[in-house]
């Protein structure tokens, strides 16, 4: 089993190595390794979880809260 750190920093590494982004990075450690997606998510530290929200923001995979506005 791994730590937060040692999932992280085989994210990390995957990341630097292949020259990809943190999403892929995660899902391919977290296939080579045989871990879950759900726990593979608790296993990775604020920075990397920022890292993919960052990353996801960019390419239009997060709901953007809008505010709703009221009409008179």
């Amino acid at each position: 089993m791994f730590t937060k750190n040692d999932f992280s920093t085989k994210v990390e590494n995957y990341v630097v190595e292949k020259r990809c982004g943190y999403i892929e990075a995660v899902v391919s450690c977290s296939a080579n390794n045989n871990i879950e997606i759900e726990t593979a998510a608790k296993l990775l530290t604020p920075i990397i979880r920022k890292k993919i929200e960052a990353e996801a923001g960019c390419v239009n995979l997060l709901k953007i809260k809008q505010s709703k506005l009221r009409y008179a």
